[in-house]
């Protein structure tokens, strides 16, 4: 098994923690907009420290400003901006579960700009493989009162704001992937992050502002929880950023196992502790579906991983 599979599969189980996360947070922070607020504050600080040192250490940051270079830089950011915001606001109106669903969902955009844009060409059965663990984990989405048809047009609540997301994450990755190492794993984080934050600030000023936004819970407990996130989000970025600078298809790919992961984190948080904040449809015909959807899914990325 290749060191880029492991880090994928990693960072593909953080990603899902985080989304299980998100559902607790939101309503102690007072919505979508504060929770990225805090949590780009808190990266912002982590990642200016470790910049600091890097470059006290000999790092040109000259680099960034290379104009080839900084339009990928601008439009990842951008396109991680809005993906994050979509994000959030999608797991404020629906599962969590669901929402890993549909962000497996955007190899069908990724997967096709790998193979026409940057030339990323695999054998076919590697292709099919993929497919069959994105069927596997579009069935983690369905609930009692979905019928087939409602679930392949995807109509589970928040279902067009992941929509969105995936579509925004799937055009980000390929400007990470565009610049082909141009940039350490995390030096890029760092930098983008440094991009975003004007972003995040100015989107929480005009929510305050003009819609009539909820402050900002300003609670040590919570900016605790919140810092705890920020540190998965890091981490999952730096693992994810290396594998996707090898490869854009295998990292989608095994990417798609977000779905099954969210749900298993979800079902085990929900049983422990309670389902009253992720309200996941617990019913035995619901999860005989989705369960079987995510044992579908794992055996297809199983396939992908040892292929490799």
């Amino acid at each position: 098994m290749e060191i880029i599979t492991i880090f994928a599969l990693i960072s593909v189980f953080l990603f899902a923690m985080a989304s299980v996360w998100t559902k607790f947070l939101l309503p102690k922070i007072g919505g979508p907009i504060n929770l990225i607020v805090v949590q780009q504050s808190f990266t912002l600080i982590a990642l200016l420290i470790y910049m600091y040192v890097e470059v006290k250490n000999g790092y040109d940051i000259s680099i960034v400003f290379n104009p080839e270079y900084m339009y990928y830089l601008l439009l990842s950011s951008l396109f991680g901006f809005l993906g994050f915001v979509t994000l959030i606001i999608g797991f404020q109106k629906g599962h969590a579960s669901v929402g890993g669903v549909l962000l497996s969902s955007r190899v069908f955009v990724s997967i096709p700009l790998a193979y026409l844009i940057i030339g990323e060409h695999y054998p076919i059965f590697i292709y099919i493989l993929i497919f069959f663990a994105l069927i596997g984990s579009v069935m983690n989405s369905w609930q009692v009162g979905m019928d087939f048809k409602s679930l392949i047009t995807f109509r589970a609540e928040g279902m067009y704001w992941f929509i969105a997301t995936s579509i925004f994450w799937a055009f980000g990755n390929l400007m990470i992937r565009s610049l082909d190492s141009v940039f350490e794993p995390m030096h890029f984080v760092s930098i983008r992050q440094f991009i975003m934050i004007p972003m995040a600030f100015t989107a929480y000023l005009y929510t305050t502002r003009k819609l009539d936004w909820k402050k900002i819970n300003y609670n040590p407990r919570i900016f605790t929880e919140v810092l705890f996130y920020a540190i998965l989000l890091i981490s999952a970025q730096f693992l994810f950023i290396t594998a996707l600078n090898q490869s854009l298809t295998l990292v989608e790919g095994i990417g798609v196992l977000e779905g099954s992961f969210t749900l298993l984190i979800s079902l085990f948080v929900a049983k422990k502790y309670g389902n009253e904040t992720l309200k996941e449809p617990l019913d035995k015909k619901s999860l005989i579906v989705k369960l079987s959807g995510t044992s579908i899914a794992m055996v297809s990325t199983i396939f992908i991983v040892i292929s490799q």
